[in-house]
């Protein structure tokens, strides 16, 4: 999810989590969200059952045990050699991606960034979910992801980067966005409402 800051892709972040959510039981999947933009939005996905934990970017013991949870999971799939059929499905969900990077980059939290890598990049592999949301920095651009939403972007650089000459949607637009691969565009409803109707967290 490519977007500035007030384009809607923390609102499409939640309305994702909370479809994803509904369609399995908190035994089936375990969601775990990052945020490194502190929208306090997100902190309403820690309500809900299916969730492990919603962690800021200032939580630096949670955030790297949470990294090295999906970093395990990660290592027992390869082992495996796939996702078992009695274990959950794992969504991760980064809001702030580029953030999230830069915030790494002391030596005191190196072992964290390099969790960071292994689950971005091996991820998706052995079957994990992965949804990324940022301002279209250059690192979340060579994420290799397979669907890219583009949002109203305030730098109409990025855009170009990515190989369109305007950006989707004008500032007003929240939520409104362009399928990358496709040309699509679509607008998305707000997500916050659904969560109430999902089990809560004990």
């Amino acid at each position: 999810l490519i977007g500035s800051i007030g384009s809607g892709t923390t609102s499409t972040m939640i309305a994702l989590a909370a479809s994803t959510c509904a369609c399995s039981t908190p035994d089936e999947l375990h969601l775990y969200v990052v945020d490194a933009r502190g929208d306090d939005g997100l902190a309403a996905l820690a309500t809900v059952a299916h969730c492990g934990g919603v962690v800021r970017l200032t939580e630096d013991e949670r955030l790297h045990r949470l990294l090295a949870r999906v970093a395990h999971a990660i290592d027992r799939r390869m082992g495996l050699g796939g996702v078992a059929d009695t274990e959950p499905d794992i969504v991760v969900m980064i809001d702030g991606y580029g953030s999230l990077r830069s915030s790494l980059g002391s030596i005191e939290r190196q072992a964290t960034f390099e969790l960071l890598q292994r689950v971005v990049r091996d991820g998706p592999p052995a079957g994990i979910g992965l949804v990324i949301a940022d301002e279209g920095s250059t690192a979340s651009t060579m994420v290799p992801i397979a669907h890219r939403w583009l949002f109203h972007l305030d730098d109409p650089g990025v855009a170009r980067s990515i190989g369109l000459r305007t950006p989707p949607a004008g500032p007003g637009t929240p939520g409104r966005l362009r399928i990358l691969a496709t040309g699509l565009e679509a607008q998305v409803a707000q997500g916050a409402a659904r969560l109430a109707a999902l089990p809560a967290s004990d």
